[in-house]
């Protein structure tokens, strides 16, 4: 469900951002560590890029898809 939103939402997208989703998806209470984790397990997985700049960390969507 977050991997769809992403390729249809597109743009940054930070942990507050994934437990907004989660919440309207009715998953109940998601903290932050666990949308920190599935992002990064996204991201492992090739389908996001992570973005580290000053006091900021986000992912977007790696147009790759995937395909490491």
């Amino acid at each position: 469900a977050l991997l769809r939103a992403i390729r249809e939402q597109g743009g940054r997208w930070k942990s507050g951002r994934v437990i907004r989703l989660y919440r309207r998806l009715g998953y109940g209470p998601v903290g932050r560590h666990s949308a920190v984790a599935d992002l990064k397990k996204l991201r492992a997985a090739g389908h996001l890029i992570q973005h580290d700049e000053e006091g900021v960390r986000f992912f977007t969507l790696d147009p790759a898809g995937g395909a490491r």
